[in-house]
């Protein structure tokens, strides 16, 4: 008496020998949701027409006040950490294009991100000192700073000429003309003029009074007196991160953005990551950058910190305030083949290398997909330079438009260390997606690989949607001596008769010519419970055997016996 139960279910692991494979391992799992031990049909994607249409060969997206923001162009976004924001602004950045420079967005609105250092002001008349004895004498310069419409301020002007006056007497400046560019300089943008407090070029600076940027190349008055002077400038080091200036940034502006905890955003530009001041969205200190050696592919927030993926490995950027962050560098020498594979999963990351799918957690890093995919199959199956991934419920989502032998997708998670791994066919591939965790909605559209045209964004894989047909195949269970198998059972969740069940079973690793090729509902013999069994033709005793089900339906278990009352 000999029975063959299979109650777990799991996914692919192409580099192990089918019959070498753990009993809940399969030989093929395409499109199947492995749900709680149960083997699901995936949902079918639908359109989400409450949303704009967007180009099909997007290249990027973002959920912004109820609607895509959609490209053709490598972008990303982040919003900016300010609480209540009014303006609901964003920045924007663009990885493709390095002529572009990174913009800050307010609905229709557009704007450079960071402010400008404002051309030198003018010290033209002062009040002589009076006091022979230089008494009432002191010697004064200013600076000047900008601040855009939404009251971002960015860095000081070089000083003025020191110039002596008679203390607490009238100045008059000359402001410098405005910088050329795309700023914000509409309807309450400022001057911020700073005059110094011990009159030297090394001294600090106070705030002595704001004009309007309509004053720009014209006269203004400073009448504040020294014991009124306000704050010291506060935005010493608050330039603007790269970006097109190929003076200062030869190898291009700012290419990706990302939040951080703390309020802090987070870019790269080539070699070099980029932060924030927290809450201040256009403030990018040089000294807050950290120059690595080798060059960048992306970066992505995990919960323990940055991740920063280069052409040879990844690091690690951890700590709290963006003026001492530390950089470690993770003991893995897997570079990132694609910068949109990188997709963060809460606790840890994921990433496509040359040799398979990279995990980082913590400070650890390891190759996921070892022991699952050899280097030759992963790039044969998957061709990484070009994955596209996602995250969706807790899976890795992925999709290859590119691939020599057709697109295809597949999707992973990891259950008690397990790497679950199903693949997802060829009729669904992605070009741009966006994971709304309000709505826990990942949102994709489709590349432009089967025609051309615009689409309204797709909604993957919602539970109200109609289930697809899935295909799982087992692996070959090796018994002690050979045996005559002679019925199966497929245990259903639904009515077979509505949902049926396609079965078959080898024998002896003979794919070509099944014992058993079942591919219809008529069942003559149903067990209880809609419960099938299957009578199996008689082939003589076999070693090996392993089964295959197609179905939209749901089944929980499978079993293959020698007897009937091996069955139960």
């Amino acid at each position: 008496m000999t029975r063959i139960v299979i109650d777990d279910f799991g996914g692919i692991a192409p580099t192990i020998n089918a019959r070498k494979l753990a009993d809940k391992f399969a030989q093929t799992a395409d499109r199947t949701y492995l749900k709680a031990g149960t083997l699901a049909p995936l949902r079918s994607a639908t359109s989400d027409s409450g949303k704009s249409q967007i180009a099909k060969g997007a290249k990027s997206m973002f959920l912004y006040q109820g609607d895509f923001e959609a490209s053709t162009r490598d972008k990303s976004y982040a919003k900016v950490p300010i609480a209540n924001d009014s303006l609901d602004r964003i920045v924007v950045t663009d990885h493709t294009h390095t002529t572009n420079y990174p913009i800050i967005k307010s609905g229709a609105s557009e704007y450079r991100l960071g402010m400008p250092q404002p051309g030198v002001p003018t010290i033209v008349s002062v009040t002589a000192p009076s006091d022979p004895n230089g008494l009432d004498a002191e010697d004064i310069t200013y600076v000047v700073t900008l601040v855009d419409a939404w009251g971002a301020e960015g860095p000081p002007s070089d000083p003025a000429t020191i110039t002596e006056r008679q203390i607490d007497t009238d100045v008059t400046v000359l402001l410098p003309s405005l910088p050329s560019g795309s700023y914000n300089f509409s309807a309450g943008a400022l001057f911020r003029l700073y005059r110094s407090n011990s009159g030297t070029d090394s001294t600090s600076y106070q705030f002595a009074g704001e004009f309007a940027v309509s004053n720009a190349g014209a006269n203004v008055t400073d009448t504040k007196v020294n014991a009124l002077l306000g704050e010291v400038i506060p935005s010493v080091d608050w330039i603007g991160p790269p970006d097109d200036d190929t003076t200062l940034y030869p190898n291009g502006p700012l290419e990706q953005v990302v939040n951080l905890p703390n309020g802090v955003l987070a870019g790269f530009a080539h070699k070099t990551v980029c932060f924030t001041d927290p809450f201040l969205y256009h403030a990018w200190p040089a000294s807050y950058r950290i120059t690595l050696e080798d060059e960048i592919v992306g970066i992505m927030a995990i919960a323990s910190g940055l991740v920063v993926t280069t052409k040879r490995k990844p690091y690690l950027v951890t700590g709290v305030d963006p003026a001492a962050m530390t950089l470690i560098e993770l003991d893995v020498n897997q570079s990132c083949v694609s910068k949109k594979s990188m997709v963060d999963m809460g606790e840890y990351g994921i990433y496509a290398s040359p040799d398979g799918l990279v995990l980082v957690s913590g400070t650890r890093a390891e190759v996921l997909t070892k022991g699952y995919y050899n280097r030759e199959q992963w790039q044969d199956a998957w061709e990484p330079s070009n994955l596209i991934a996602f995250y969706w419920e807790g899976y890795y989502l992925a999709y290859n438009g590119d691939i020599a032998s057709g697109p295809k997708g597949f999707m992973l998670n990891l259950v008690e260390g397990d790497v679950n791994f199903v693949t997802l066919g060829t009729h669904q591939i992605a070009s741009a997606g966006f994971y709304d965790a309000e709505s826990d909605t990942t949102f994709f559209v489709l590349d432009d690989w089967n025609g051309t045209g615009n689409v309204y964004p797709l909604k993957f894989a919602q539970s109200i949607l109609a289930p697809e047909e899935f295909t799982w195949r087992s692996k070959e269970f090796v018994l002690p001596r050979p045996e005559c198998m002679t019925v199966v059972r497929v245990d259903a969740l639904e009515d077979i008769a509505t949902k049926p069940v396609t079965i078959k079973v080898f024998a002896d690793g003979d794919y070509v010519n099944p014992i058993l090729d079942y591919q219809h509902n008529d069942l003559t013999n149903v067990y209880t419970n809609d419960q099938s069994f299957l009578r199996l033709p008689s082939t003589g005793k076999h070693r090996a055997y392993a089964v295959e089900v197609f179905t939209e339906n749901e089944i929980s278990r499978i079993v293959l016996a020698s007897s009937m009352q091996e069955l139960t």
